[in-house]
């Protein structure tokens, strides 16, 4: 399992919850089989230094998300690139 933050390179000038969006579904195709079938982002949104980010009803499949590492792997790889630096985000929490 590899929970190490991603820096993520996206095409065009994409800034804020725009590039946050963009970010998490370039992770969760780069990751298909850490994420429920038919999971998607629904919006993005930033208070006070916490991103909140917010999935369709296929994200929690109970089924899909049974195994605690399978949990651990895909939510850890979506917040450890939101709050990695590099990505400038500058999210405190996600």
């Amino acid at each position: 399992a590899d929970l190490r933050p991603r820096v993520v390179t996206l095409d065009g000038d994409l800034k804020g919850e725009k590039a946050a969006f963009a970010t998490i579904e370039k992770v969760m195709q780069s990751a298909p089989d850490s994420f429920p079938k038919g999971a998607k982002v629904l919006g993005v949104s930033t208070s006070g230094g916490t991103l909140q980010v917010n999935f369709n009803q296929a994200f929690v499949d109970e089924s899909f998300w049974q195994g605690s590492t399978r949990t651990i792997v895909g939510t850890y790889s979506i917040v450890n690139t939101l709050t990695h630096e590099k990505n400038g985000f500058g999210a405190d929490k996600v």
